[in-house]
Formats: structure tokens, sequence, C-alpha cells
């Protein structure tokens, strides 16, 4: 992934309401498949109920 898809997905995380501390640990578990990194689905399920929906 560049640095360029990286800044994206970042900025749009955050515009779905996730925090920084989230937002590493996704890219931590992604990066390296340590399961302490691993998101819970309760806060992407969360995040997916936000009011910031797409049509």
């Amino acid at each position: 992934m560049s640095m360029q898809e990286n800044a994206r997905l970042i900025l749009g995380l955050r515009a779905k309401g996730w925090t920084d501390t989230e937002i590493n640990d996704l890219v931590l578990w992604i990066e390296t498949g340590n399961e302490k990194y691993n998101p819970e689905k309760e806060i992407i399920s969360q995040k997916k109920g936000s009011t910031n929906h797409e049509s």
C-alpha cells in the first residue's frame, strides 16, 4: 500500500469517527497479523452504524 493510499485510509476512518488508536491498531493488525491488534467486531459494527451513511 502506498503512502497516499495509507493517508486516504486514515482520513476515511477518521471521517467515520474512528479514533487514532483504533486506526493504528487496525493498521498494525493488517501489517503484522498479530491478534493483539485485531479490532474487536464490536468496534467495527459500531462504526458501521455511525451517522455518516453513504447512499
